[in-house]
Order: structure tokens, then sequence, then C-alpha cells
């Protein structure tokens, strides 16, 4: 990104220079610079150089906007949609006895997973899944969520797959309780379990084959719980998505 920028400013002082020059100097150098650059050299107009000047700016600016919205690639969920939070489904530990709750439901300008999570008859997790979907997220490195928690850890899961039960990949990640947060997670980092146990044999997560995307909360972490989402993002290969924030 800092190449592109300095690039970009050094094309607009070329061609702003000759204005900024006094006609000495300017005099001086016509036998070397191209006819534009005289042509521009001959300017007084302070009006016209202010002209100039904004332009030059507002380019740049410009510029560096582009650049820096190049690392978002892709708004998977953006939940300031309330449809967004529509067909995710809760899968709790009461598929294997348990009694913990949880679930996603839409709010104004966010989404919100929340519940209770209990370890009583040897459970101890409750999740989210989206609806099985292609996301075409061919070049993809990472997933980024804006989020606010209640200062528990949660895990970040994505599958391959529309089945039910399968290869889950995932990712821990901790919240700040009442503070919004840019949560990055590179998709290489993600681990490969089945029931909880890490599958050392698996391959990378391929990110061309993601169908779901979920959140999780497990870890022993009894009590109620509230993860507030507004957005879940892909990110391109320039981001720097091996930070966790």
């Amino acid at each position: 990104m800092g190449i592109g920028i300095s690039l970009h400013r050094m094309n607009v002082l070329n061609v702003l220079s000759p204005a900024l020059k006094g006609p000495g100097q300017h005099a001086r150098e016509s036998s070397v610079r191209h006819p534009v650059h005289r042509h521009f050299g001959m300017i007084r107009n302070p009006h016209v150089l202010t002209w100039l000047v904004a332009v030059g700016v507002f380019l740049f600016s410009w510029q560096a906007t582009a650049v820096e919205g190049a690392q978002s690639m892709k708004t998977l969920f953006d939940f300031r949609q309330a449809s967004a939070a529509e067909g995710w489904r809760g899968i709790n530990d009461t598929v294997m006895g348990g009694v913990s709750r949880g679930s996603m439901t839409a709010a104004t300008g966010t989404a919100i997973f929340a519940g209770v999570l209990s370890l009583e008859n040897n459970g101890g997790f409750a999740s989210v899944r989206s609806e099985p979907a292609d996301f075409q997220l061919a070049g993809a490195t990472g997933l980024e969520l804006r989020l606010r928690g209640d200062g528990k850890r949660y895990k970040l899961c994505v599958r391959q797959d529309a089945n039910f039960d399968g290869v889950l990949y995932q990712s821990t990640f901790d919240t700040h309780a009442g503070k919004w947060t840019n949560v990055r997670v590179r998709l290489g980092d993600m681990v490969a379990t089945y029931h909880g146990r890490v599958l050392k044999k698996e391959p990378a997560v391929d990110p061309k084959r993601i169908k779901t995307v979920g959140l999780m909360i497990a870890d022993r972490q009894p009590g109620d719980f509230r993860l507030e989402i507004e957005s879940i993002t892909a990110l391109g290969p320039d981001s720097a998505t091996s930070e966790k924030r």
C-alpha cells in the first residue's frame, strides 16, 4: 500500500511542481522540460494554482482510500440488515444430553448470539451456524468479525460441506466486555476437529469449499453469555490476518 501511495504522490507533484517554481528557475530548466511543464510554468493566477493543489490533494486521498479498501474482499453477513440473521440455527449440547441453550437473534443493527451454558449431564457447549451457501471465497485468506462481547472466549467455525455432522474448522478468540472489537482470523490457522478432537492429518481449510460459518462457546464457561455481531467479512491476500485483537 505504501508503494502505491508514494508513486501516486510523485505523479501529482510532478504535474504541480512547475507551477510552484519561480519564473527564473523555470527559465533555466525550460530547455530540458516537457512542453506541458513549460505551459504550467506560465501560470500566475492564484485561483488556478489553488484549484490545481485541491485536485492533487483529492486524487491523493482517493488513491489511499482505494488501496486501503482493497483489503476487504467480500461481506458475508451484514447484520445491520435484519434479514442477515435469518437461517442461523442453534446447535447445542442437547444433542448429547446436555441442557445448554444458545441462539442467534436479530437486533437493531446487529445480531446477538446469546444463551446459557451449562456443564450438567456432561454438556458444555452452545453454538449457531449459518445455512449452507456457496460463498465463492477463492483467494480469501481470513475472516474479520466486527463484534462486542462479554469478556468470554468464543470460537469462529467453518465447514466445507453442507452435512449436519463432519469436520469442523475452528479458531478461538477472546472478547472485551462491552467493547467493540475487530477480530481477524487467518483461515490457515484454523484447526480441524471432529466432536472436539483435533484432526492433525486433516488438510488446511480450503476457502473455495467453505459452506457454513458458525460461532461457538465452550471451554467450561458456565452461565449467561452474549455476543453482539455487526458483520462478518472475508479478507483478501493483502490483509494482515495474522493479527487477532
